[in-house]
Formats: structure tokens, C-alpha cells, sequence
């Protein structure tokens, strides 16, 4: 009985130094979920027809962001607002 409770305290000595070094190394690398975006307003008097909310916008191929808001307006003649977010970096 002595080794199975030594087994389960070097299992959670392991478990903890991998997951500390896991840490340790998000921390180091400067990983962070936040992400800074710049946001775009677009308008228009063309079709939009195919364009979504979530849609991705490319910049050369790349996905660089993503369409957040559709709207209607009317400003002299009818037209739509397109509201995009852009990755900062």
C-alpha cells in the first residue's frame, strides 16, 4: 500500500511540473488569446449578394479578418454599410 501512495505522488509531481512548464513557456512566449483588431466601414451601392456576417476577408489570399456587421442605410439613394474587423499586426 506505501508504494501505490508514492506512485500517486511522483504521478502528481509530473503532472504538475508539465503543466508549470506548459505555463512557464505560454508566459515566455508571450502567448495571449487577446488580439488587437481594427475595425473598417465600408459603404456601398453595389450587390452584396453571398456576402455573410463572420464572412472572411483576405487581403492577397490571407485571411486577415472577418465581416462583422451588414446594414442597410439610405443616404440620398439606398446603399449598405459592411463593418469589417482586421487584425492589427
Amino acid at each position: 500500500m506505501e508504494n501505490r501512495a508514492n506512485y500517486f505522488f511522483v504521478g502528481l509531481f509530473v503532472f504538475g511540473v508539465f503543466f508549470a512548464s506548459l505555463g512557464f513557456i505560454l508566459w515566455l512566449g508571450g502567448y495571449s488569446k487577446e488580439e488587437s483588431f481594427k475595425y473598417y466601414e465600408i459603404h456601398t451601392q453595389e450587390s452584396v449578394a453571398g456576402l455573410g456576417i463572420k464572412a472572411p476577408v483576405r487581403l492577397l489570399g490571407v485571411e486577415v479578418g472577418s465581416v462583422e456587421e451588414i446594414s442597410i442605410y439610405n443616404q440620398d439613394e439606398l446603399g449598405v454599410n459592411i463593418r469589417i474587423k482586421v487584425k492589427n499586426n
